[in-house]
């Protein structure tokens, strides 16, 4: 799975981070990946990360992909990169989110 994002210069959480370098903030960038992971029609959970490593900073308004590759039906190697530069990589643990009946 592949996935294209931007973090506004406006979003809410950028205000007093970083003012003379702006950049996306790691909590804010984890929150990108574990709220976008459904895939196929399927609604999936993050339940833990783990091995992430941020190796780069990712600044404002510019586009990163974001890309999903299994490991195993629970587990997924994530990376956050644009073009040749990488910015993050770690893996997800995650679980089919159960529909509340």
């Amino acid at each position: 799975m592949r996935r294209y994002h931007t973090i506004s210069s406006s979003h809410p959480c950028l205000e007093g981070h970083f003012p003379e370098n702006p950049m996306v903030p790691g909590a804010l960038l984890l929150d990108e990946i574990v709220s976008n992971i459904n895939r196929d029609q399927v609604e999936y959970v993050c339940v833990g990360l783990s091995k992430v490593k941020f190796i780069a900073p990712v600044p404002i308004e510019t586009e990163f992909t974001i890309e999903v590759e299994d490991v195993s039906a629970d587990c997924w190697n994530v990376s956050v990169y644009r073009q040749e530069e990488i910015y993050l990589k770690g893996r997800l643990d995650v679980v089919v989110k159960q529909s509340a009946n």
